[in-house]
């Protein structure tokens, strides 16, 4: 599989009143210091030669080369207030707020370096926005000291296989060491500081980025305290695209390194290669046509190493499990009676270099059999995949549509938080394709926000109008609001959220949203629909004396229309609770405190009866109040 490299921007901004005669050398010396990067082909340095915003749209919007662009640097003058750049032969301002909406839109963006003067309150700005880490200084910057400065800082990142923040703190540390007593002229006045530039950023991840990856032996070098499993696949595409997504969906796992035969096979160090495999605790063999190839040319000096004694299972590929199965079993790399095999023909090259949903097909499909032949667990995103098992078994039966009959399915769920309607929500979300964060993420309308007292239903179309056309209206059009979500339906599902909505009687509130449903039938189309999902979610407050799902028994005489009815949410009952417990205990370790403590405290998590308040007293157990939060967000 060719490697598409990361593309780094050279921005250089000169101006003919204060010429600074370091620019070009310091792109240059850039150019030399990521040379190990650039064999590679990890990097891709592209110079902006009279760095415009201008410039910068024409490179970034060219889709070629957009998804790639993971750094800009710009070299040259600035202010706290932009940047200055060269336009139509006159020195212009590139504003901050201007160059912070054009890169808040750049979302493949690693880090930015503004290598000028006064660029601090730029970089806070930016980061604000959402670039992952910025570089910038708090002062005016010498010419020469910023050149060197720039060189050596890439030549860690792009040289040494540093970090970030790596690269920017031992960048810091030669400059200390090696700073000139004169080093003019100046891009600023004077150097305000010691060491004027500083690391913006808001997640501790942004800042340990590699533009390198590290040796999988200087990784494992570092995992001592990690269970380890590697990956024998053969040389292709495919398998390499198939090796790659795995290791993607187990990153999450906690006490998990998963790495891949053929990262052991690049050391050129035959110890440095031995060590590589036999660090691995377990061993998945990806079966594919040309694994035995594979295993007999390239790959034979790890044969004698891959022993049966290691756990180990097969994971299926193009339907030759039977013949890799037999060749490893002759060849003493798996047990001589059948091993684990883990399914997966239906996944083809193509899914898989789109990549866009590979990590939820394997967290969905693959992540709890692997947690199991591997042996980890109890880290908090297993957690939350226990909770989304929990059963709806009565409701799952009534969003369980019939894809040939192609209509749009309304439901709607009214009651209290204590049933946890959130997590029926997401399971009707996730079995429909669609996730809380995502693309059609759901419309939130805050009731008692917006509508204090009173909330009827000219409030609710006011609701509607303004969370679906972002407008304003006293007396909205119902009728552009039932074209607004009919246009919206055709093309995607549409969820509705309705927030605290405490001050109006329930069958008041029921008769509102249904009286919505028959409006927006007639507006539908009867035939050339897909299969589309309408749900409202009315968020009752805190009612001791209501908790339920609304049996919608509206019958439409539009035939691309089903309201669905929606069974009640009971407490959870004992024997459901035992069932959920051994089917999920078996993804924790043994020693893991889901275990021990669930156990030891089952009777007063059933004493909670209902799931919101269940799922809040197993995370009061295990010391991990942020999933009870994650649990719960829509």
């Amino acid at each position: 599989m060719a490697q598409q490299p990361e593309i780094l921007i050279l921005g250089i901004a000169n101006t003919p009143a204060e010429y600074l005669d370091q620019l070009q050398a310091e792109v240059e010396g850039i150019h030399t210091a990521l040379t190990k990067a650039r064999q590679q082909n990890l990097c891709d340095p592209r110079e902006l030669s009279q760095f415009t915003l201008e410039k910068m749209f024409a490179v970034f919007d060219d889709l070629n080369l957009s998804r790639r662009i993971a750094m800009l640097h710009y070299t040259g003058h600035s202010m706290a207030s932009g940047l200055i750049v060269r336009e139509g032969g006159r020195d212009k301002l590139l504003k901050a707020d201007e160059l912070r909406t054009f890169l808040q839109a750049q979302k493949n963006l690693k880090f930015v370096f503004l290598n000028s003067c006064y660029s601090e309150e730029i970089a806070e700005q930016l980061v604000e926005a959402g670039v992952p880490v910025v570089i910038g200084t708090d002062s005016g910057i010498q010419d020469v000291a910023a050149r060197k400065i720039a060189v050596k800082f890439y030549e860690l990142l792009g040289g040494g296989s540093k970090t970030v923040r790596q690269a920017f703190d031992l960048t810091q540390l030669y400059f200390e060491h090696h700073k000139d007593a004169d080093d003019s002229p100046f891009r600023g006045f004077a150097l305000g500081s010691d060491y004027p530039w500083h690391l913006f950023y808001q997640d501790e991840d942004a800042v340990e980025w590699r533009l390198v990856p590290e040796s999988v032996v200087d990784q494992l070098e570092r995992s001592d305290n990690l269970r380890k499993l590697l990956i024998v696949r053969e040389s292709s595409d495919e398998a390499e695209y198939f090796s790659h997504a795995l290791r993607v969906s187990l990153s999450g796992v906690a006490n998990l390194m998963a790495y891949d035969i053929w990262q052991a096979n690049e050391e050129g160090d035959p110890g440095k290669r031995a060590y590589a495999v036999e660090q691995a605790q377990s061993i998945a063999y990806l079966a594919t046509p040309g694994l035995q190839g594979s295993l007999e040319g390239q790959l034979s000096w790890a044969k004698p190493l891959l022993s049966s004694a290691k756990p180990h299972f097969i994971i299926a590929g193009s339907g030759h499990v039977a013949s890799t199965r037999q060749y490893l079993q002759h060849e003493n790399m798996v047990a001589a009676r059948d091993p684990q095999v883990v399914l997966s023909e239906f996944m083809t090259l193509e899914q898989l270099k789109k990549a866009s949903d590979l990590d939820t097909i394997y967290r969905e499909l693959f992540l709890k059999k692997l947690v199991e032949l591997i042996g980890v667990g109890s880290d908090k995103e297993q957690l939350m995949s226990a909770f989304d098992a929990l059963n709806f078994v009565e409701q799952k039966q009534a969003f369980d549509f019939d894809d040939q009959q192609k209509k749009v399915n309304f439901i709607l769920i009214e009651g209290t938080p204590q049933c946890g309607h959130e997590l029926l929500i997401r399971k009707i979300l996730k079995y429909n394709g669609l996730y809380p964060g995502g693309q059609n993420k759901p419309v939130h309308l805050n009731v008692r926000k917006l509508v204090p007292s009173g909330f009827n239903e000219q409030y609710l179309w006011m609701l509607l109008n303004q969370g679906l056309l972002n407008t304003l209206s006293l007396n909205p059009d119902r009728e552009e609001i039932c074209r607004t979500i009919a246009q919206r339906l055709q093309q995607e599902d549409l969820v509705i959220i309705l927030n605290e909505v405490e001050e109006v009687s329930l069958p008041e509130l029921k008769n509102m949203i249904l009286n919505l449903w028959k409006a927006l039938n007639d507006y539908l189309p009867q035939s050339g629909l897909g299969n589309r999902l309408f749900m409202i979610f009315v968020h009752t407050g805190y009612r001791p004396d209501h908790c339920c799902v609304s049996e919608v028994a509206l019958s439409a005489q539009n035939p691309a229309c089903n309201a669905v009815p929606m069974p009640v949410i009971s407490p959870l009952e004992t024997e459901v609770f035992n069932t959920w417990y051994v089917d999920e205990s078996q993804h924790f370790l043994p020693d893991s405190p889901f275990r021990r403590k669930i156990h030891q405290h089952r009777g007063e998590i059933l004493q909670k009866k209902y799931i919101r308040k269940v799922v809040e007293e197993i995370c009061i157990l295990l010391d991990c109040p942020d999933v009870y939060d994650e649990v719960f967000k829509l």
